[in-house]
């Protein structure tokens, strides 16, 4: 009878266990077939869904993600699909009246307004953060614009002032010499500038040499906007071999384009990660380039030791040119040079105030300081020290020129400076920003920052309407900044804090009481001592990336580089208040 009994409770438990099993594999049938279906359906749903609430709650919570998940695929897939077909029928087909609707009229302070006109047709970023890139030029009373995939459009000015932007898509022969696949999706690998000269457009792009290695090559197409019938204008064999699909050396690729004398343009190109060549005169990697309109077979090299410039501005009335460049790990840079001068080396990879990656000098990193040391002095290798370097980086990107009595400015020509942000809990360079200089001649001064709060691709000044538009890729965007108040209500930026600001608040702690170590404010014979010995550019390079027991930027990690330069000058000029 025992025997029994315990053969009918292994029985009960078998069965509840199959019940249990098959109600189990049912929640998770999402397909409504089978014969587990077929018998769900004769459980009331009331029954159905208490069970899903109590007993199998985990399992059918896990279907539902499971369900969810799926659906977020398979239309992340439909997404990427629509958007691939859309791309390619903007590259080869004409599409008129696409409408971009002002999503943002905003005033970013009491002076200037925010306005961004949405442009969710374009994708295939060319940055791990972006929505889409694109670059951007004026012709005659229209606004080009080229994506970083290969679609060209424009639309008329006038446009920026109501509500709706309507493109019109102007078809190409670009994938006659775009035949990977990767320039066509979201990739480092793309369009790097439009430039329009006269009646001409020049687009620089990454060109596939051969398989796995490439260069930056020019096409060239007269101004039309039926149809761009592409040819190829400057287009070198050299080329960089990167070693794997996830080599990202690839995006060091530079490509700004603009127009230098009347017969000629000037071009960047990045390194590529190829840092043997860069100091080689033998090749174009890592330099600033003129080509003839005429001859462009025959280069000639501007300047040396560049990463990837981003950023290029011809300032015609000074002789000089004005480059920005991506550094590595930190170390982005500001370069003027006057065009004829016997120093035009700015020092890459033997010197950067940058690291080439987040472990800085610990010993994994050995091969890589073998090829490129990084010293953190450019002077005492031979090289022109940058203008103005931001470290940590901002992501620096173009360099405009704004005429004075705008509503930028009042009486004074400005420099301004974009950046595509580099965000690091607690090392935030004020990203996402626009960064404004005068110029006295010879220098950058009186840095001031106005945050726009988007990775911003290209920037540029349209003086008949007295406005800066943009490319912002977070929202594949074109923004526009004018004066709220019109052109006499001149825009106000974020004025940087006073070297004495700085210094009462961050080094005073440290340098008032002689904390560990550190000289005390009023040691003008140690000031002095130091500053005779290291120069005052390599004390404001050590107060930036830290020294000794010194912290980088004594912890002011909100601060800026001109704002650290100014606390070391309150520090450096400091009267001796024993000669008093």
């Amino acid at each position: 009878m025992k025997i029994n009994n315990f053969v009918f409770v292994i029985f009960c438990i078998f069965l509840l266990g199959i019940i249990f099993f098959l109600a189990d594999r049912e929640i998770k049938n999402r397909e409504e077939s089978g014969i587990t279906y077929q018998i769900s359906r004769l459980i009331p749903e009331s029954v159905k869904d208490l069970l899903k609430n109590t007993i199998f709650l985990s399992s059918s919570l896990k279907a539902e993600l499971e369900a969810s998940e799926k659906e977020k695929s398979l239309s992340l897939l439909k997404n990427l699909e629509l958007s691939s077909r859309l791309s390619a029928l903007l590259r080869s087909a004409k599409a008129t009246n696409i409408e971009a609707v002002m999503k943002y009229d905003e005033p970013l302070n009491d002076d200037i307004q925010l306005q961004k006109y949405e442009l969710n047709f374009l994708s295939n970023g060319k940055s791990l953060f972006s929505k889409s890139s694109a670059y951007i030029d004026k012709f005659d009373n229209k606004i080009f614009v080229a994506s970083g995939d290969g679609i060209f459009l424009y639309f008329n000015k006038d446009d920026l002032k109501t509500q709706s932007v309507f493109l019109s898509s102007i078809p190409s022969n670009i994938s006659n010499f775009i035949d990977y696949q990767e320039f066509y999706e979201k990739s480092f690998l793309g369009i790097k500038d439009i430039t329009v000269i006269d009646d001409d457009i020049y687009i620089s792009y990454t060109r596939q040499v051969k398989k796995d290695c490439f260069n930056i090559s020019v096409l060239k197409a007269q101004v039309n906007l039926d149809y761009l019938d592409y040819k190829t204008f400057f287009s070198p064999d050299d080329c960089s071999m990167r070693t794997s699909i996830y080599d990202d050396n690839m995006h060091h690729a530079g490509g700004r384009i603009i127009k230098y004398t009347e017969n000629s343009i000037l071009l960047s190109i990045g390194d590529f990660g190829n840092y043997e060549a860069v100091q080689k005169e033998d090749n174009y990697f890592g330099k600033i380039i003129e080509i003839d309109l005429n001859d462009p077979i025959n280069y000639k090299i501007i300047s040396f030791g560049h990463r990837n410039t981003q950023g290029l501005l011809w300032l015609i009335d000074h002789k000089m040119i004005i480059s920005s460049e991506h550094g590595p790990y930190g170390g982005d840079e500001v370069n003027l040079f006057k065009v004829g001068s016997e120093n035009n080396n700015f020092g890459w990879p033997v010197s950067s105030y940058g690291e080439h990656n987040s472990m800085g000098r610990d010993p994994v990193n050995q091969a890589l300081y073998d090829r490129a040391p990084l010293y953190k002095s450019h002077a005492d290798y031979g090289f022109v020290e940058p203008e103005v370097n931001f470290t940590p980086s901002i992501g620096i990107s173009e360099i405009i020129q704004i005429p004075s009595n705008s509503f930028m400015n009042n009486d004074k020509e400005m420099i301004l400076v974009s950046s595509m942000g580099y965000k690091l809990k607690n090392h935030d360079e004020n990203d996402f920003t626009i960064h404004r200089y005068t110029f006295n001649s010879k220098n950058l001064v009186e840095n001031q920052k106005l945050f726009i709060g988007e990775r911003i691709r290209d920037l540029k000044y349209l003086p008949e309407h007295d406005s800066i538009i943009m490319f912002l890729e977070n929202t594949s965007s074109i923004g526009v900044l004018k004066a709220t108040g019109g052109q006499d209500n001149v825009v106000k930026f974020e004025n940087i804090a006073s070297g004495e600001q700085v210094y009462l608040k961050y080094c005073s702690a440290c340098h008032t009481n002689g904390f560990s170590g550190a000289p005390l404010l009023k040691d003008y014979d140690y000031w002095q001592n130091l500053l005779n010995n290291k120069g005052r550019n390599r004390l404001y390079q050590n107060s930036i990336n830290g020294y000794g027991n010194m912290p980088a930027k004594g912890l002011c990690y909100e601060c800026s580089n001109e704002e650290i330069e100014a606390a070391v000058d309150h520090i450096l000029d400091f009267p001796d208040l024993s000669s008093q």
